[in-house]
């Protein structure tokens, strides 16, 4: 099991719907229910009860997406810990510059306080 399996079960649950979770995910509908569903698999458990228009949680689910949220906000402090408290925000820098460096030319992204001190 991966964080991510964590976090896309987390999306479903918390959006109530396989569609909405994998806008917010940036991922297709499909793909998202097939990664769900592997870590129902892996579990041995099912965890949602698929609609027609909806999803429902079983009361596994509800239990496991309360764990899948207190791991996934203890993940996050443990990268914050390692890698500083802008982690997110550089992660989205780095993704972003290298999409648009061809539109803008190169853009220099590195930590703040390191970066500053070469102005």
């Amino acid at each position: 099991m991966e964080l991510r399996h964590l976090r896309y079960f987390a999306a479903v649950a918390a959006h109530g719907s396989f569609s909405r979770a994998a806008n917010q995910l940036h991922l297709t509908q499909p793909a998202l229910s097939r990664q769900v569903k592997s870590l129902e698999d892996e579990i041995g458990v099912a965890l949602i009860v698929r609609g027609q228009n909806a999803i429902s949680l079983t009361s596994a689910g509800e239990a496991f997406y309360e764990e899948a949220k207190d791991i996934l906000a203890r993940g996050g402090e443990g990268v914050a810990y390692w890698v500083g408290p802008d982690w997110s925000l550089y992660a989205n820098v780095q993704r972003v510059s290298s999409r648009v460096s061809t539109l803008l030319g190169s853009l220099k992204t590195g930590r703040t306080t390191p970066m500053l001190s070469t102005i």
